[in-house]
């Protein structure tokens, strides 16, 4: 979402035009549509999920999460893994989430290249959790891995990317019982599409695991997002269908957010989630900082109906000083 990154702050080289516009769009649609069918395909039926992505860096959160179509760098491997190819810059981050309510705590460390290969993105990110929500221990390891590539002409950006997730979770007591069936041991796979025309609109869609995780800290979705930019103005919205046979809603979660910069280095967040499956609203705030080098960002969430709890979470940015190869 940050448009004033030094210099990462361009989303590629060239200054985008309308040459090719058409083709470009022509192709983007048979690989959305393709997208959708191939999750469609691989639907199953799922329990209620996450109210977050464990270890969401908190850019991201001040704006409700909505990031489907800005995201960006290492926190692109949480909602959309085309994105690590929007900036091309060597990023490592760190962050730490806090769920107040249900003592949830998630300590992240992540990194992303999209420099070293004009082409190729990696990104790569480690998150600890525990925490009880609802008195239940709920204590592992997430790790995340993808990459991915773009196609840049002078009006449209278009970028695809492909990420795969490790999830180890013991819920609930230790394994000292076969009748327990809570924990996770699984592995998934993210795919995502994000088009960027003249800087000024982006869609992005995300089929998220993909491979059945039978467990409901996996759910099979697929995410939209758009978004426009009118500077110093960033305005997102996202929501989620849910594929599942059983799903309880269609649309489990949707929202919107927007981010103002200002003196091109202080930013400005805020955002509204509703969350049916969790039957919950939530107002969100942020604020961010950036320089050449550094940037730290801070994102806050409360609910204003259901469970009243909170989410503070606050992350750490270092773009170290390289030559664009």
């Amino acid at each position: 979402m940050m448009r004033h990154r030094g210099r990462a702050s361009s989303k590629y080289p060239q200054e985008l035009s309308l040459n090719g516009t058409r083709h470009l769009l022509r192709s983007s649609r048979l690989a959305a549509l393709a997208l959708t069918l191939a999750v469609g395909a691989l639907a199953a039926p799922q329990a209620l999920a996450q109210a977050r992505e464990d270890g969401a860096l908190a850019e991201s959160l001040g704006t409700g999460d909505n990031a489907y179509a800005s995201t960006w760098g290492p926190a692109a491997l949480f909602f959309n893994p085309a994105g690590m190819s929007r900036a091309r810059a060597v990023i490592m981050e760190a962050g730490y989430s806090y769920l107040d309510g249900r003592s949830g705590h998630a300590f992240t460390a992540a990194a992303s290249d999209s420099l070293t290969n004009e082409y190729v993105a990696l990104g790569l990110a480690y998150t600890f959790i525990t925490g009880a929500p609802a008195g239940i221990d709920r204590d592992g390891h997430q790790l995340r891995g993808g990459l991915s590539t773009r196609y840049v002409t002078k009006d449209v950006g278009f970028f695809a990317g492909v990420g795969v997730r490790y999830l180890g979770l013991t819920v609930g007591k230790d394994d000292d019982t076969t009748a327990e069936t809570d924990d996770v041991d699984a592995w998934t796979v993210d795919i995502g599409l994000l088009i960027d025309i003249a800087s000024r609109i982006r869609l992005g869609v995300t089929g998220a695991n993909l491979v059945d995780t039978k467990s409901a800290e996996g759910p099979r979705k697929l995410g939209v997002g758009l978004g426009f930019l009118f500077e110093p103005l960033e305005v997102t919205a996202s929501m989620d269908v849910d594929l599942s046979a059983d799903a309880v809603t269609t649309v489990p979660r949707f929202g919107f957010g927007a981010e103002y910069t200002f003196a091109k280095a202080f930013h400005a967040r805020v955002g509204f989630i509703e969350d049916q499956l969790f039957d919950e609203r939530r107002i969100t705030a942020g604020f961010g900082y950036v320089s050449p080098e550094i940037a730290v960002d801070l994102g806050y969430s409360a609910a204003v109906t259901g469970d009243t709890d909170m989410l503070i979470s606050v992350s750490i940015r270092y773009m170290p000083p390289m030559t664009t190869r």
